[in-house]
């Protein structure tokens, strides 16, 4: 089970969401299976189910602040229970102390200037260094 999150917040501008999303695509095409989706800047502004990229892009709401916590929570209460979170992010916002126990993070840095996730696996997408 894969949940995917993206973050919508001020900071992330078309350059960015379309850098993530190419990483998305690869994400729904390699599992061949619907994925639990969100967006989120300062709470959580869609949610639900998606097979296609398509469907996950025309949902994308935000703009504002930022906040990851919401995020993370959705995470710990979602049913069935995420094995891997795949978070589209420039890493920069609250985030909680560890992530919920079992899900694996992966997030995935994107922008001209990003900051890791103080937990889990960051790559820093459209470069060759790797932050974590």
């Amino acid at each position: 089970e894969v949940y995917v999150a993206i973050d919508t917040s001020g900071s992330m501008g078309a350059e960015e969401l379309a850098e993530g999303a190419a990483e998305v695509r690869g994400v729904l095409k390699a599992i061949g299976a619907a994925v639990t989706f969100c967006s989120c800047d300062t709470e959580i502004h869609t949610q639900g189910r998606a097979r296609r990229l398509e469907d996950i892009l025309s949902q994308l709401k935000g703009g504002g602040g930022t906040d990851f916590r919401p995020i993370f929570k959705a995470v710990a209460t979602a049913r069935p229970r995420p094995e891997v979170l795949v978070f589209i992010t420039d890493g920069y916002g609250p985030s909680p102390a560890a992530p919920p126990p079992g899900v694996h993070v992966i997030a995935l840095l994107v922008g001209p200037s990003v900051r890791p996730l103080p937990f889990g696996e960051n790559i820093r997408l459209g470069d060759n260094s790797n932050p974590s």
